[in-house]
């Protein structure tokens, strides 16, 4: 589901979900769940990170790649704090 309607509250669920359980949230979705993290961010909620995957990047069907870049941004940012941070993710560097 795209556009205003359902969606909107679907992503709202997801983000509040995630944040209460400290989770960062990844995602292909480069439009709905931005937008409406930034409105829930106005509002003062904080959620617990965003990572946002760019389908010409890595394909969704590529989960070994997937797997690859989440591993070396985890190494690379260690334990930083997530609140409030969107990181748009990129393959990892051979």
């Amino acid at each position: 589901m795209h556009g205003r309607g359902p969606s909107r509250t679907i992503d709202g669920e997801i983000l509040r979900a995630a944040a209460a359980q400290r989770l960062t949230l990844v995602t292909y979705d480069q439009n709905t769940l931005l937008t409406h993290m930034a409105e829930l961010v106005s509002e003062g909620f904080a959620h617990g990170g965003i990572i946002v995957v760019d389908e010409t990047s890595i394909p969704q069907n590529d989960v070994g790649g997937m797997a690859r870049s989440l591993c070396a941004l985890s190494r690379l940012l260690g334990d930083a704090d997530w609140t409030n941070r969107c990181f748009f993710l990129q393959p990892p560097r051979k």
